[in-house]
């Protein structure tokens, strides 16, 4: 038998080759998620207050709820804020607020891969030390996810939408506004105790796009200690940053926080 038979015979034996599977995943909407978690609202509650009395009378509380709705392939975060103090006048003995902010806010993510999406958010809040009676935001953009793991989490957003900012004096602040964002979240442990420790920090930037004086930010960092499966303490510390407040104030303001909270 030549050599060429050989090579004939022995390619006609051989099974065909299977053909490529081009379908496409149906799974890719969303980044790898504990299959627990979905399908359902989970979230924080967390609270916190003082009080003082003698020479000085002095009541304040604070609260804040976050949840997240989370399915394979899209995704709602809801979250509430509330802070309030009042002081007594000594002279006059009139309870005078010295603090008042409430805000809430609602975004919508939609995956188009494991790491990407697009969003639209919305967001209205009023705070009496800024002077503002209202201010609302709401916007659409695109968000990647560079980690999403059990332990870290990092993600970045851009985009643009509206502002609108009202005085208590009755001037407003409008304009169309870009925005830029990112999220990072870090479980650890320490001295080889169990990961019970959480490092995050939000950050929001809306420039105008009319006016470049016209900024606002707010950078939102938080230190968690899980006491238990649903109890935890943490630490907060709020920057708001209006580069045009109200006139007479300040540009900066900060918030520092400790809450008792509750995983759900």
């Amino acid at each position: 038998m030549t050599l060429l038979n050989a090579l004939i015979l022995a390619s006609s034996a051989a099974p065909a080759p299977e053909a490529p599977d081009l379908s496409v995943d149906p799974s890719f909407g969303a980044p790898a998620q504990e299959e627990e978690d979905l399908n359902k609202w989970t979230g924080t509650f967390a609270a916190g207050g003082s009080l003082s009395t003698g020479n000085t009378d002095r009541k304040s509380g604070h609260a804040r709820l976050d949840m997240q709705y989370r399915r394979e392939i899209d995704r709602w975060t809801v979250g509430f804020n509330w802070l309030y103090a009042e002081e007594k006048d000594q002279a006059t003995g009139q309870n005078n607020i010295t603090d008042r902010r409430t805000g809430g806010g609602a975004q919508y993510d939609y995956f188009l891969s494991e790491k990407s999406y697009v969003l639209a958010n919305g967001y209205a809040e009023s705070d009496l030390p800024a002077s503002v009676q209202l201010r609302t935001t709401a916007g659409v953009g695109y968000g990647y996810q560079f980690a999403e793991t059990e332990d870290w989490k990092f993600s970045i957003e851009i985009g643009a939408g509206y502002y609108n900012k009202k005085f208590y004096s009755g001037d407003r602040q409008e304009y169309p506004n870009g925005r830029f964002a990112y999220h990072w979240d870090w479980t650890f442990g320490l001295g080889g105790e169990s990961k019970n420790w959480n490092a995050a920090q939000d950050f929001n930037i809306l420039p105008s796009l009319e006016d470049g004086d016209q900024v606002y930010a707010k950078l939102d960092t938080r230190l968690r200690y899980d006491m238990s499966a649903a109890w935890f303490f943490s630490l907060q510390h709020i920057m708001d940053w209006d580069n045009v407040p109200a006139p007479g104030l300040e540009r900066t303001d900060h918030r520092f926080l400790a809450s008792l909270g509750y995983t759900f």
